[in-house]
């Protein structure tokens, strides 16, 4: 008798045990799908287009929705699901939208800046209104995911423990997958696609000017590639350089960008993803 409940208790160690990697790991891949949905594509993006630091924002997205996504799954193991259970996710929502906006808003400005020391005092990152109306945005895609995701949990954790090979157990983690990488593509274009077109926006205008060092440009070619946003600081262009937004309004349509030369710095400021007017950048305290 005492072996046969030492067995039976050895037993349900290791099916705890397992219970709680599997949800822990269902957690894990909904938070880390929604940061690589929502920053791989951007820090690709921004890596084309010399901005600095492209991949922080993907690496500590990672990181920190990840965290969430783990939190979620292990305080909602061995539960039965229900109201409590999707309450719980829908509070980790709170978490990813403030990640989905605070990471790029509040967050890498300072690193940036730690960074590349001569960024200090040239970045402008206002925290006001458009942050609390873009947390509640973020907030409430993300708590739709989520909810699915805390509804389906027990089902899905229980078919991936139960399953007979490797396919089988990470089969039914990749529905958590899909749904939370909706809602990243989703929210792209809540602060990360402004910010990336802005920077996209004077790739076409520095090539140009690259291209064409020494020669007339017609007033066509001009307008066709707006290089006459660059009139002022023409000379500074150069090859080597590295881009990042500075300011911006409340719209996000208004985006200034700064970019550093070889030799100096300019600001330029981008209209709805257009190139306006350029100029040598001041250091301002702000």
């Amino acid at each position: 008798m005492a072996v046969d409940f030492e067995r039976e208790n050895a037993q349900q160690r290791r099916t705890n045990r397992q219970t709680y990697v599997f949800n822990a790991a269902y957690g894990l891949v909904a938070g880390t799908a929604f940061a690589l949905a929502m920053w791989g594509r951007d820090a690709v993006a921004l890596s084309q287009a010399h901005a600095f630091f492209p991949w922080q924002k993907l690496i500590l997205g990672v990181v920190l929705c990840g965290l969430v996504g783990v939190i979620c799954g292990l305080v909602t193991a061995r539960r039965d699901g229900g109201c409590l259970t999707v309450g719980i996710w829908v509070a980790g929502a709170a978490g990813l939208g403030w990640i989905t906006v605070g990471l790029p808003l509040q967050i890498m400005p300072i690193i940036s800046e730690n960074l590349e020391p001569e960024l200090a005092g040239l970045l402008n990152y206002s925290v006001g209104q458009e942050f609390v109306v873009r947390f509640w945005i973020a907030f409430g895609w993300t708590a739709v995911f989520m909810a699915i995701c805390g509804l389906l949990q027990q089902t899905l954790v229980d078919s991936s423990i139960a399953g007979i090979n490797a396919f089988a157990k990470t089969l039914p983690l990749s529905i958590a997958v899909i749904l939370m990488a909706i809602g990243g593509v989703l929210l792209d274009g809540l602060v990360n696609e402004p910010f990336r077109e802005a920077i996209h926006s004077l790739a076409a205008p520095i090539d140009f000017i690259l291209e064409h060092q020494g020669e007339s440009i017609s007033r066509e070619d001009a307008r066709e590639y707006r290089t006459t946003a660059f009139r002022s600081v023409q000379e500074l262009v150069s090859e080597e350089r590295s881009l990042i937004v500075r300011q911006y309004d409340e719209s996000f349509g208004r985006v200034d960008v700064l970019i550093q030369f070889e030799t100096g710095w300019v600001q330029c400021t981008t209209v709805y993803r257009q190139p306006t007017f350029c100029k040598i950048a001041e250091r301002e305290a702000y």
